[in-house]
């Protein structure tokens, strides 16, 4: 197996924003998904970073991206707001949500916003943490196409459906970021892509029976996270977003690595400024106390982490020393950028 390569952040995000430009993306929206996706290998989230790319165009190519889509406001009642997708990149369309949150709670306090016909918005803690750094307490939650069974049953009929959750302290922020199943689905598909097993527990044949095998995987079911419970969450979030929204739900979203039609995925942020509750630097100082509570709960020699944590160190690592990416990756990033490889 091929070495993996590391890159300079800033070069990793300008081959990949040159990848979209080179294909017809405006410059804007280029970088901003561009952004989320590095942000993801930084990270350490391969499964939704430039591993992406790809597909991303493909589907594009195939008419199943617009390329020039962003929201548009169809209803607007007090705090409550539904946006139309139109079809474009997820990650222009979570972005431009999330700032216009930060617009509305300065005066609404709190927004409930549902947004239809989109695509892949990538983690979803790129936004919640986002929003927290501007003093706005989040939760974000997205539809996906099915792959976890109905509980009891062998049918894929509820995507990962992700949540993510945020706090903003007064040092760093909370965030809380995971799939409704054990695993993203994103993962299985690079250890499909390696030819690596996959840990017991994960995942079901289409038979339904547990698997190691990631190509089984592929073609079986997820496992919700906490069985039943996790299965309730998935259900609940596919009515919050995709069903109340009057967008696509359940079999009707396709997968983002699908080339052959419109994904219509929907996600719905929650937004409120906390300002409201009292004080701001109280209210951000008793989140880091209460943090800091936490860590303490540990013995001297262990390393008790928020939510979030690990993924932010990581994040902190590559902007000294780089991101480090698959070989193929980069050797699609190489060809989709027409950049000379290193």
């Amino acid at each position: 197996m091929s070495s993996p390569v590391t890159l300079p952040v800033d070069d990793l995000t300008r081959m990949t924003r040159a990848c979209f430009e080179q294909h017809g993306v405006r410059s804007a929206f280029a970088a901003t998904v561009a952004e989320v996706l590095v942000d993801a290998d930084m990270r350490g989230v391969p499964s939704h970073g430039t591993t992406r790319v790809e597909a991303y165009l493909q589907r594009m190519h195939n008419g199943f991206i617009d390329p020039d889509g962003r929201p548009r406001i169809e209803v607007e009642q007090g705090g409550m707001m539904l946006l139309d997708g139109q079809n474009g990149f997820g990650a222009v369309a979570a972005t431009d949500a999330a700032e216009l949150a930060v617009e509305r709670v300065k005066t609404s306090g709190v927004v409930w916003m549902t947004v239809r016909g989109t695509n892949h918005i990538g983690p979803l803690g790129y936004y919640t943490h986002w929003l927290a750094e501007r003093g706005v307490t989040s939760i974000l939650f997205a539809n996906a196409a099915p792959t976890v069974a109905g509980w009891g049953g062998t049918r894929p009929v509820y995507g990962t459906n992700p949540f993510s959750a945020a706090v903003p302290g007064a040092s760093k922020q909370v965030c809380l970021d995971m799939a409704t199943t054990q695993v993203a689905k994103g993962k299985i598909r690079r250890a499909a892509a390696e030819d690596k097993p996959i840990p017991e527990g994960l995942a079901f044949d289409r038979a339904g029976k547990p698997t190691t095998d990631a190509h089984e995987a592929l073609v079986g079911t997820l496992a919700p996270m906490g069985g039943y419970k996790g299965y309730g969450l998935a259900m609940i979030v596919d009515l919050l977003t995709g069903v109340l929204a009057n967008g696509s739900s359940g079999a009707d979203v396709l997968s983002a690595g699908d080339p052959n039609g419109l994904s219509g995925s929907s996600f719905t942020l929650i937004a409120a400024d906390t300002a409201h509750f009292g004080d701001v630097d109280s209210l951000r100082a008793r989140v880091d106390a209460h943090a800091d509570f936490i860590r303490s709960s540990g013995d001297a020699e262990q390393d008790v982490m928020m939510p979030g944590e690990p993924e932010a160190r990581r994040r902190d690592a590559a902007r000294i020393h780089g991101v480090t990416i698959a070989q193929d990756v980069y050797d699609n990033l190489v060809r989709l950028s027409g950049e000379t490889p290193r």
